[in-house]
């Protein structure tokens, strides 16, 4: 009787519970409308590369039960720019887009319904967005500009640049950056940086990034900034750039497109009118290595000489240099060159990181005035860290190498070992440095003597 009992409760729970009911006999529901829609393996991407590749996954409430057939519809707006019609085929995944050649750079959306084994369709998908990426012709005369350097300036270059444009007073529906700089860039947008990006391929197979910016206000200034590192490398996994004086090393590429309700649109490339200086943040007076094998630098970061409000419309930037111009995109690979020694092909960048802040699980504060700042976890992903407003140290020395829960200060102020990335608020200064990615040791010395330190109180202000 037990058992019985037993199993006819599994079989109140199948009809009743998580798992659907097979529908009686000679019923036959239809299928529910797709989801999880993806472009090349990617939810809503900004830059597809070449044929988009659709997939989906098909839902149906009734068991034993296949996709016989789907429909796929490409808009641009409200133009059907493909409808596929219904297609026999049960494939749901890296489905080739057949219709005529997508426009470079442009929104579009698309949608798809299936079948069931019955002839039954489904209603369609929630449209999905997508953007088509650049081809190397389709930079609008964009040009590779730089900042010429020379000595420990050009082994270790930091460059900030910048360029204002003035948007349309019609309102703005859509806003894209395209960026790419040899090794690490961070975009800078009207005070606030929108994302990362990096390129440490040949000069020929390097990689552009492009980000959305939301937020940008019709009938007014738009600030973009770009801060650049490029360093010389003898690390694995990482190229110098180009090694042709006219061409290189370092390199800077960026198209702004800015489009409106009426059809207008801004597009602004980096030219010479582009302004650039050195990032003072940066000491690079001394250069030296993490180890005697990578070539990776050690990065000497000084808060209180940054250049503030850099990255905003109303900075004053006539004492800063006008860029210096290798030539438009894509440029052509010199004759002495067997492989690609320029700047010649560009692919856009698929990966990104994430980035999180972590917060210290406890503060302790030595009678000498060390701070320990347990951070509670480990790991090789990254760190975001916070020194409180104010407060001063006198270095603060980082080796990713090191764990996470590694953490301490020294004098007046607070240091920390962390992996990857961190972020600091000293004196109203920001730092937030782009990515490690070639394992760099970089140690930070935090000026002391500013008479709005406040002295002895270590560790106060954590969030």
């Amino acid at each position: 009787m037990r058992r019985l009992f037993a199993i006819a409760l599994l079989v109140a729970t199948f009809a009743h519970g998580g798992t659907p009911a097979a529908a009686p006999a000679g019923h036959n529901r239809p299928p529910e409308a797709p989801t999880r829609l993806t472009v090349n393996d990617r939810t809503d991407p900004l830059a597809v590369d070449g044929v988009p590749r659709f997939g989906w996954l098909p839902r149906d409430r009734d068991g034993n039960e296949v996709q016989t057939a789907y429909q796929i519809v490409v808009l641009q707006g409200d133009v059907r720019a493909w409808d596929s019609g219904r297609v026999l085929s049960s494939r749901q995944s890296w489905v080739g887009y057949g219709g005529r050649p997508l426009a470079s750079g442009a929104a579009y959306r698309w949608t798809v319904r299936t079948w069931d084994r019955h002839g039954v369709v489904s209603p369609y998908a929630v449209a999905a967005p997508f953007d088509t990426g650049l081809g190397d012709g389709d930079w609008s005369g964009a040009a590779w500009i730089r900042r010429v350097t020379t000595g420990n300036d050009a082994a270790d270059e930091w460059t900030l640049a910048r360029k204002v444009i003035e948007v349309g007073k019609s309102p703005v529906i859509r806003a894209r950056a395209y960026v790419s700089a040899t090794s690490d860039w961070a975009l800078h947008v009207n005070g606030a940086m929108v994302s990362r990006g990096s390129s440490y391929g040949y000069p020929g197979e390097g990689y552009y990034d492009v980000a959305d910016l939301k937020g940008v206000r019709a009938g007014a200034e738009l600030a973009i900034g770009v801060r650049y590192h490029y360093w010389t490398c003898r690390c694995q996994g990482r190229a110098n750039g180009p090694q042709l004086p006219a061409e290189g090393p370092s390199g800077l590429l960026a198209k702004i497109v800015v489009e409106h309700a009426d059809g207008s649109r801004e597009v602004a490339v980096s030219d010479g009118s582009w302004r650039l200086t050195r990032d003072t943040a940066q000491d690079v007076s001394t250069l030296t290595y993490r180890n005697s094998d990578a070539g990776d630098r050690v990065e000497r970061h000084d808060a209180t000489q940054e250049i503030q409000q850099w990255d905003t419309p109303s900075f004053d930037d006539r004492l800063w240099v006008p860029a210096s111009v290798i030539g438009p995109h894509p440029r052509p690979n010199p004759s002495s060159c067997a492989a690609p020694c320029a700047f010649t092909r560009l692919t856009a960048q698929q990966a990104h990181i994430a980035y999180e802040v972590i917060h210290p699980v406890s503060v302790i504060r030595l009678p000498d005035g060390t701070v320990f700042a347990d951070m509670g976890k480990g790991g090789r992903g990254g760190a975001a860290d916070q020194l409180p407003r104010g407060d001063c140290g006198t270095r603060d020395h980082h080796d990713d190498k090191l764990s996470a829960q590694q953490h301490h200060a020294r004098g007046a102020g607070l240091g920390w070992r962390a992996s990857g990335l961190a972020r600091i608020d000293v004196q109203s200064a920001h730092w937030r440095p782009d990515h490690d990615r070639c394992s760099r040791q970089r140690v930070w010395p935090w000026l002391t003597g500013d008479p709005h330190c406040r002295r002895g109180q270590p560790g106060r202000g954590w969030p």
